[in-house]
């Protein structure tokens, strides 16, 4: 009989992202990504939704795609920086003006993935949380 080997998924923490705010997010250890062609943050309401519907959708050399499901107007508003390729270290950015556009949905659902000469391979992904702010000014 055949032995097939299931590589688990790593799961990562829960990300909140105040609305309205500029989200920093830094993640550490994601394992060797020196490979990849193209990296990928997203974000969505359900797994199942198109990227283009992403509530933020992030490539590291295009940069913000994806915003509330529409094409974003900035691609600048939106960055993967690579400090460490091999370490898998990294960090994301997204606007305060982007974060503002961001619905109250609830708990959605965030991956990294990254395409290489072998295809792609989601290497972390877990829930984010959206939580309104009072104050709806970014500039």
């Amino acid at each position: 009989m055949p032995h097939v080997a299931i590589t688990a998924i790593p799961t990562g923490n829960t990300i909140e992202v105040q609305r309205g705010d500029t989200l920093t997010l830094t993640v550490t250890r994601l394992g060797d990504i020196s490979a990849r062609t193209s990296f990928w943050f997203t974000i969505k309401a359900d797994t199942d939704d198109v990227d283009t519907a992403a509530l933020v959708q992030i490539e590291e050399t295009a940069g913000l795609l994806y915003i509330s499901g529409a094409a974003a107007g900035t691609a600048g508003n939106g960055s993967i920086t690579v400090t460490d390729a091999v370490a898998g270290d990294l960090t994301v950015v997204l606007a305060a003006v982007e974060a503002a556009k961001l619905p109250v949905l609830g708990r959605w659902y965030y991956d990294f993935q990254m395409l290489t000469a072998s295809g792609v391979t989601t290497v972390l992904r877990g829930r984010a949380i959206l939580t309104g702010d009072a104050t709806r000014e970014t500039s």
